[in-house]
This record gives C-alpha cells, sequence and structure tokens, in this order.
C-alpha cells in the first residue's frame, strides 16, 4: 500500500471497515462468490482436476481484488511453465500470499 502524508488513521480504519463490510457481504451469497472466482480464470486456461472452486469460495473470505491478483500469480505460474493449467498449488500459494499482504492468518 501507498498512503499520502495527509491521511490520518480515521481513513485508514473507515476504508478497513468498508473492505471488511464487502468481505462479509460477498461472503454471505457463497454463489455470487464462486462466479466472481470462475469469471476471473481467462478461456484459455483450465484448472487442474484437483481445484474445487466451490470449496475455495466458501473457505477463502477474499475481496475481489485479491481474487484477481491470485488469478494472476497463477497465471504467471502456468505461464512460467509454458503450459495453460491452473494447478492448486498455486492457486493455494496464491491465496497465502493474499492474506499474508492484508496480515491475516491463512489455515
Amino acid at each position: 500500500w501507498i498512503f499520502r502524508g495527509g491521511l490520518g488513521e480515521a481513513s485508514l480504519s473507515q476504508a478497513s471497515s468498508k473492505r471488511k463490510k464487502s468481505i462479509n457481504q460477498l461472503s454471505k451469497n457463497g454463489e455470487h462468490y464462486r462466479k466472481l472466482w470462475m469469471a476471473t480464470f481467462s478461456e484459455k486456461s483450465y484448472l487442474e482436476e484437483t481445484i474445487d472452486i466451490d470449496d475455495i469460495a466458501s473457505r477463502y473470505e477474499i475481496a475481489g481484488g485479491a481474487i484477481l491478483n491470485v488469478v494472476q500469480y497463477c497465471s504467471l505460474m502456468a505461464i512460467s511453465r509454458n503450459d495453460t493449467c491452473i494447478r492448486n498449488d498455486d492457486l493455494i500459494e496464491g491465496i497465502r500470499r493474499e492474506f499474508e499482504k492484508e496480515g491475516r492468518v491463512f489455515v
């Protein structure tokens, strides 16, 4: 994150509260959350058979921007292997990295 010097704790706290609220609203609607995951992957890629998007969507509550970051990470890993397969290990690692960026515990 890049913070401007003029932002006070109240602004940061308010932004954090809005993000938590949006995550909570999203997690209440599991089908929407699953669709968000699926819509983010490229049509040119395919998911490894062991990936269960329903399980991922219900187990890991992360916002849309973080989902995009995870998918980009997975895509870059696939490209580095000269492949179009999104691997479960890369997906989990991408989620772990996003949790770490947010200061959250990854389980």
